[in-house]
């Protein structure tokens, strides 16, 4: 019986002026799958000194250091037994190890006449990753971040404003070397009139990865130059109708330029490998959004319902996706062409979509005559991402245009009864089916357009895989998590949990089977 485990404490105090926090943390999980386990532990602080004689100054520094030890089953051997490693073609798990490192320090002057606010805020990141059994998969990654901050009251603004850098050196076999940098500067106001709030915001953004870098066309009639800038901007309001009525918009733009690992990595998992794409593009997109928050009192019970539609636009969207490639071209592979099958995921560009959706909660809490007190959140969401194309994903498992592995409805409740000395609870989250995979794992078109090399393809990679979709295609997912809890002492606290209590059997992503039911046991202390 696989078990999990771990421990955490934290120590703050004040020694006059000076701030000191300890605080540490231990894991770990056998995993309930065949070679699968994490094991970490950490340590961190946060020191922080105001000084005396210079009002409003203060300087310090957070770090944190984490061991890791991590196995993951990548695919199942069948659907059968989904909790064992697929070892066909040289096993499907690699068992990593490393640590991050983290300092940041930083500086904060809040001026006492005006209290105007400069901050200061860098960091350096480690990341070592080394895998025993393969030392050609070991990375080492070094961030370096810098950020300054200006913030300036107004009688009805307050001004912020700002520059950022980011760099980053990735050393690894898988990828081989190379750097990145990313640079901003910022200004972003924020205002209130009575009733009225409304933000407004601007960031200019420069990327470069190696040689690839922003790029953004500015057009003066027929001419047309390229600066390696690019602008997003954003701008809310928010009005406040009545005493607990508010109404809201926002519109933002977004700007997402392809990570080393994105572009770069190249690995292999057995037979199955991971391409780089150096043809990798931005991504860019714009979004609205318009809610209504109600809040509500009736007699000792309160609460708040929100309600908000959303719309998102992306251009040149990223995605990871199985593909098979020709060994010697790096193109999709076709039968009858020179050179071999090579099966894998790679991140590319899969076009522009439309994201339409609308998000409703509620929360209500109050008391239930003598026996305690009730809390309760419920939320609904519809998602419904479509590709923008006439033509349909040649990769999609459907010839729906819904974007892969996408939920178009999700719930989520969490209800709790407190009481002086216990509490019980449960959370459930219910999902309906995802109406898109890859095409590669599980062929669902009409049967004058399914391709039958797949079938053969999916049986090799992930075993039962293609069965078990058209099995469960049609089915939604949905879980409950149960706990009560116990006071022992001022304190101290005693939990039970059941997660997964109806032990649902459910696959995430393809060859990814989902946890069954555990049993939790938790103590915690303050004193």
């Amino acid at each position: 019986n696989p078990a999990y485990m771990g421990a955490s404490f934290l120590h703050s105090q004040q020694f006059g002026n000076f701030d000191f926090v300890l605080g540490g943390n231990f894991y770990k999980n056998e995993g309930f799958r065949d070679t699968e386990y994490e094991r970490r532990a950490r340590l961190n602080t946060n020191l922080r000194y105001r000084f005396k004689k210079v009002d409003g100054l203060s300087i310090g520094v957070n770090a944190n250091y984490m061991l890791n030890q991590i196995s993951d089953l990548f695919m199942w051997n069948s659907d059968t037994t989904p909790y064992v490693s697929n070892t066909m073609f040289g096993g499907s798990s690699a068992p990593t190890q490393g640590y991050r490192v983290n300092v940041d320090p930083f500086v904060q002057y809040i001026c006492p006449k005006n209290e105007d606010r400069h901050s200061l805020r860098t960091r350096f990141f480690r990341t070592l990753n080394e895998i025993s059994n393969d030392t050609m998969k070991n990375s080492l990654g070094d961030v370096w971040y810098a950020e300054y901050q200006y913030q300036k009251s107004l009688e009805h603004w307050k001004i912020s404003a700002g520059a950022v850098e980011n760099y980053q050196v990735v050393i690894s076999n898988m990828f081989n070397n190379h750097y990145s940098n990313e640079v901003a500067a910022y200004v972003q106001g924020d205002a209130r009139y009575g009733r009225l709030k409304f933000s407004l915001g601007v960031r200019f953004e420069y990327f470069k990865v190696d040689t690839s870098m922003t790029k953004t066309e500015l057009r003066f009639g027929k001419d047309t130059i390229n600066i390696p800038i690019k602008p997003v901007a954003r701008l809310g309001v928010n009005y406040q109708v009545a005493e607990a009525t508010f109404l809201r918009a926002s519109f933002g733009q977004g700007y997402r330029f392809p990570a080393v690992s994105e572009k770069f990595i190249s690995m292999a998992l057995g037979a199955v490998k991971v391409f780089p794409n150096n043809n990798l593009n931005p991504e860019t997109s714009w979004s609205v959004e318009v809610g209504a928050k109600q809040g509500y009192k009736f007699g000792k019970w309160k609460g708040f319902a929100d309600a908000a539609v959303y719309f998102q636009r992306m251009y040149n969207m990223m995605e990871f996706g199985f593909v098979v490639l020709n060994s010697l071209t790096g193109e999709p592979y076709e039968l009858g062409q020179v050179g071999d099958p090579e099966m894998g995921f790679q991140c590319a560009n899969v076009g522009n979509a439309d994201i339409f959706g609308v998000d409703l909660s509620g929360v209500i809490t109050g008391p239930l005559g003598n026996w305690g007190e009730l809390n309760a959140m419920v939320g609904y969401t519809y998602n419904n991402p479509k590709y923008i194309s006439d033509d349909i994903d040649p990769s999609t498992s459907t010839d729906d245009k819904t974007l892969k592995y996408r939920y178009k409805h999700s719930v989520k409740a969490d209800v709790s009864l407190t009481a002086k000395w216990f509490e019980v609870g449960f959370d459930l989250v219910w999902k309906s089916k995802v109406k898109n995979v890859d095409r590669l794992f599980c062929d669902e078109r009409p049967e004058d357009e399914i391709i039958g090399d797949y079938a053969v393809l999916s049986s090799l990679v992930l075993p039962g895989y293609w069965d078990y979709r058209i099995r469960t295609a049609g089915q939604n997912f949905w879980n409950i998590d149960f706990y009560v809890g116990a006071k022992l002492y001022k304190e101290t606290k005693i939990s039970f949990h059941i997660k997964n209590l109806l032990n649902q059997v459910y696959c995430g992503r393809p060859g990814d089977i989902c946890a069954p039911r555990r049993f939790e046991i938790s103590v915690s202390s303050k004193f």
